[in-house]
């Protein structure tokens, strides 16, 4: 067939035969008019070859991940003894693997208190994601937008976490507040429903595009 290309025409060239299998699985489903929503294999790899390839948004991503690390959201703790004990189950173990990971401490308090990780702890998870492929950076990068938290995110790139993992991580305390006070379902200005399906998704697709790659030297 004719060789597809991205919005910014480059090339669509993808690392390996699995993804390109995927993708090429989404162009086929595709109609006369082509939904992206539809398509989150292919979205990927398309950021990745017009956006993350870039260096100065490579660098941009890699200073982002950083910034939303220093007041990550698996770090706060509830002020809520319930809610809390939730936290400490669920965030406690992916803390715990951050710490053997980076070999250095992820401070947690209280909700508002300003804790900041240490520089030790930045400058790891800087180290660690700096050496990865433009391609799996292009996923990490997205995890941690979605989900407002950077260690989530290299637990779903690095292999501690798969997509149910991660959502439930990244929508514990919105997951809470459902339980105890009932769900808003999806009306003309969203709800929980249409939250929770759009990021099951989101992380669905960041974890199979890891998947996907080749191993990073």
């Amino acid at each position: 067939g004719r060789d597809v290309r991205t919005p910014a025409n480059k090339l669509l060239t993808l690392p390996t035969e699995d993804m390109a299998m995927a993708v090429a699985l989404e162009f086929e489903i595709q109609d006369l008019t082509i939904l992206p929503y539809t398509m989150p294999i292919t979205s990927l790899a398309v950021s990745a070859i017009d956006q993350l390839a870039r260096s100065d948004v490579r660098k941009s991503a890699i200073n982002d991940l950083g910034r939303v690390l220093r007041t990550d959201l698996v770090t706060f703790r509830s002020t809520d003894e319930d809610l809390k004990k939730v936290e400490d189950e669920v965030w406690g173990p992916l803390c715990e693997w951050a710490e053997k990971r980076y070999k250095t401490k992820v401070r947690t308090d209280l909700d508002f208190t300003g804790t900041e990780q240490p520089d030790e702890l930045l400058q790891a998870v800087v180290s660690d994601v700096s050496g990865v492929s433009d391609w799996r950076l292009t996923a990490l990068d997205q995890v941690s937008r979605v989900t407002g938290s950077c260690l989530v995110s290299i637990a779903l790139g690095f292999g501690f976490y798969d997509g149910d993992q991660a959502l439930t991580a990244a929508r514990l305390q919105e997951q809470y507040q459902a339980d105890r006070y009932g769900r808003v379902e999806a009306s003309g200005l969203g709800g929980h429903d249409v939250d929770h399906s759009d990021m099951r998704t989101r992380l669905a697709a960041c974890w199979t595009f890891h998947r996907l790659l080749p191993r990073d030297k």
